[in-house]
């Protein structure tokens, strides 16, 4: 990526974060909160694919930080983000700090 851009630029990579990606993967964010009470393995399931090898990727790539962007927080209430949402970006930060432990991330929410 870097040579693309000859060193003039940073190169910023970018993922979803996977509580908006399962929510664009089914029928949105108001679904899926549904979801988590009525049957909260089926989210819980869904949100185990993680980002981290693609932003590992990135990373090998040339990306010199790596964005993920979660669409829906604030659309949460702050127990339902506890379980649903903020486990898994844990474990994306801690998956690609033990590989890039230089490699800053950026969580942009909105």
């Amino acid at each position: 990526m870097n040579y693309l851009v000859e060193n003039k630029a940073a190169g910023l990579g970018f993922v979803g974060a996977p509580f908006t990606l399962v929510s664009y993967v089914v029928e949105g964010a108001s679904y899926v909160k549904r979801l988590a009470f009525s049957q909260p393995k089926i989210p819980h399931e869904l949100l185990q694919t993680s980002m981290a090898k693609y932003i590992q990727y990135q990373a090998d790539s040339g990306a010199q930080t790596v964005q993920i962007f979660a669409s829906w927080p604030t659309e949460l209430s702050p127990v339902v983000f506890e379980e649903f949402s903020l486990p898994y970006l844990k474990q994306i930060v801690d998956t690609v700090n033990q590989s890039h432990p230089n490699l800053p991330l950026i969580l942009h929410a909105r």
